[in-house]
C-alpha cells in the first residue's frame, strides 16, 4: 500500500488508469473509439447493442420487509442526455392465472403499476421501493418502455411475526472475478424452485484493471471488461457492474430470483 492519504491514493489510481491506456493504444474501447481517446468511462448506450434501446442488464430485487420490497433494472438508451420514462408492473403470484397473464393488464386486474423517470444522473437505473404488499408472499415484476420489456423477475416479501415459516432455502456466493470465467453456480442456484433468498459475501466485482498479473485465465473475457483500467470514478464502477450483468447470463438469472 503505497498511499498514505486519500489524495495520494486517488493520484495512484489515476496513474494506474493512465498506465493501462498507454499499454492498450491498439485496442478499441466503447463505441469503437481507441482506448487512449477515452479520458474517463462513458455511459453505456444502445450503440453497443446494435443501436436498439432496451434492458440488457436484467432485473433484481432485494431488501424485503413484511410489506415492501425494492426492485431494480437498468435501461440502455439510444443516447446519453435524454430522460426516459419506464413503467413497472408487479403482481402477486396467483395459481389460478396462466404464467403469461400475471403482468397483462387485460388478463389481471390486480397489477400494481408505477411510472419511473430515469436519466444519466443515475446511469439509467430504475430502483423502486414498492409498498403495500402482503407478507411472506411471492410476486413477479417487469419493466417496460412501452415498446420493449425487461426479463420477468420474481421476489418475495419477508414473513411477519404471525406467519408460520418452518424452513428457508437460500444460496450464497463469493469471489467472482469476471475475467476468470463464467460462474455456473449462479445458474444452478437460479433453478432452485423454492429458493427464498440469496446473498453474495464478496467480492461481487473486482476493481482491478486488465494488468498482465491479474486474471489471465481467459484473456477474451479480460478484454471485454469495462473499464480496462482500475476503477477510480463513479462511472468506472457503474460500467464494471454493467459488464458482469451484461455478459453473465447465470448472474442475471439468479438476480431475477
Amino acid at each position: 500500500i503505497q498511499a498514505r492519504t486519500l489524495e495520494e491514493f486517488i493520484t495512484l489510481q489515476q496513474n494506474h488508469k493512465l498506465q493501462r491506456q498507454e499499454t492498450n493504444r491498439s485496442n478499441l474501447g466503447p463505441n469503437g473509439r481507441r482506448i487512449e481517446e477515452l479520458e474517463s468511462s462513458e455511459i453505456i448506450t444502445a450503440d453497443l447493442f446494435g443501436g436498439s434501446p432496451g434492458f440488457y442488464h436484467g432485473v433484481a430485487s432485494g431488501d424485503p420487509l413484511v410489506d415492501r420490497v425494492i426492485v431494480w433494472t437498468r435501461y440502455t438508451p439510444v443516447a446519453a442526455g435524454e430522460s426516459v420514462t419506464l413503467e413497472l408492473r408487479l403482481a402477486k403470484v396467483d395459481p389460478n392465472l396462466a404464467v403469461e397473464d400475471h403482468l397483462d393488464p387485460n388478463a389481471n386486474a390486480n397489477i400494481k403499476v408505477a411510472k419511473i423517470e430515469t436519466s444519466e444522473d443515475s446511469d439509467y437505473v430504475a430502483k423502486v421501493d414498492v409498498l403495500g404488499l402482503e407478507s411472506n408472499t411471492h410476486y413477479v415484476f417487469a419493466f417496460t418502455d412501452g415498446k420493449t420489456s425487461s426479463e420477468v423477475g420474481q421476489t418475495r416479501t419477508a414473513p411477519s411475526m404471525e406467519d408460520e415459516v418452518d424452513e428457508m432455502t437460500y444460496a450464497f456466493f463469493s469471489c467472482a472475478h469476471f475475467s476468470n470465467g463464467y460462474f455456473h453456480a449462479y445458474d444452478v442456484a437460479s433453478t432452485i424452485e423454492n429458493i427464498d433468498f440469496w446473498i453474495h459475501l464478496g467480492d461481487y466485482v473486482y476493481e482491478y484493471g486488465a494488468y498482465g498479473t491479474y486474471a489471465t485465465d481467459i484473456p477474451e473475457r479480460r478484454d471485454m471488461t469495462l473499464p480496462s483500467w482500475e476503477m477510480v470514478e463513479l462511472q468506472d464502477y457503474r460500467n464494471r457492474f454493467a459488464t458482469y450483468h451484461q455478459w453473465d447470463e447465470g448472474l442475471r438469472n439468479i438476480r431475477r430470483r
